[in-house]
Parts: C-alpha cells; structure tokens; sequence
C-alpha cells in the first residue's frame, strides 16, 4: 500500500510560539479544510535554518512536479521546445524553494553547461 502526499500548492507561516507550520488543502476534499503538513520547530537550529527547511518543504510539490516535467521533456527529446518550459517550470520551483533568483548561488555551473550544451546541439551557439 502506498500513501500519497497532502496535492496541491503548500504554504507556509509563522507560529507566533516560534517555528513554521506548513498546510495544504486536499482539493479533493475542500469541506476537510487546511491540513498540516509539518511543523518546523528546530530547538537546536536558527531561525533562519528554520525558515529556509520551512520553505523547502513547502515548495516539494512544485518540485516534483517540475521534475518530473523535465524527465518528461528529456525523455521525450532533450532538443525539443518543451524542454526549455521544463527548464523555466525548475528553476521557478527552486527559486520558490530557496529564494534565490535563477541562477545566483546554486548549481550555475551545471545550469550554465546546460544551457550551453542545448543551444550548441540547436546550432545556436
């Protein structure tokens, strides 16, 4: 048996005790209401360590989902428009995670030579 996660877009707020709550609605079941999906109230971290996992949890189906958006789109032809869209659906699900603008801070190495590697095989480098 395999259990689904809370769908939809989460969010995220302050407990006014200290820590995060994050909520989703089922749209399934709208008359249920907000459902908890995690309290972040780590002790022993910051709160600023805590605000960013708060985030990063809130933003997990919009990760997923880009994700699996890219495997689609690579799969399917890595040279193909709907790559790019995949591309932009990512990095939009990361900034939402982090709150980081596109490429400042994480990863641009890789998204650079991505990006690069695409527009040769496009012939547009």
């Amino acid at each position: 048996m395999s259990a689904a996660h809370t769908p939809g877009s989460w969010g995220w707020h302050r407990l006014s005790g200290g820590g995060f709550r994050v909520t989703g609605q089922d749209p399934k079941h709208p008359d249920v209401g907000i459902r908890t999906v995690a309290v972040v109230d780590g002790n022993l971290r910051t709160d600023e360590e805590n605000y960013r996992n708060t985030r990063l949890i809130a933003a997990a189906p919009e990760l997923l989902e880009a994700l699996k958006t890219m495997l689609d789109a690579f799969v399917e032809d890595p040279l193909d428009a709907n790559t790019d869209a995949a591309v932009e659906k990512a990095y939009a699900a990361i900034e939402q995670a982090t709150d980081k603008k596109k490429l400042a801070g994480y990863g641009a190495p890789f998204w650079n030579s991505l990006e690069a590697s695409m527009k040769k095989a496009r012939g547009q480098a």
